[in-house]
């Protein structure tokens, strides 16, 4: 997907509910977590890749914010983004 499509998924969803995302990737796998919006965003939307946070690691990351409980995102992998 476009990062411009996969931003405005998200930035809505968000707006509307604070539910976790399946996030489908072309490799026939999926992720469910939650896409952040940590210090470097904005970097990252510029080139297509995106923060996510497993559900097993999403307590930790709201502790502690650190990067290591996330992972990142191609963009270009993602077909399929639906809340939870």
């Amino acid at each position: 997907m476009k990062a411009e499509e996969i931003a405005n998924r998200i930035e809505i969803y968000h707006r509307v509910t604070n539910n976790s995302y399946k996030i489908g990737l072309n490799t026939n796998e999926s992720v469910v977590g939650y896409f952040v919006q940590a210090n470097d965003y904005e970097e990252l939307k510029a080139k297509n890749i995106w923060r996510v946070v497993k559900i097993p690691n999403i307590l930790k990351w709201k502790a502690t914010s650190n990067p290591e409980h996330s992972e990142l995102l191609n963009g270009d992998l993602i077909v399929s983004i639906s809340v939870v």
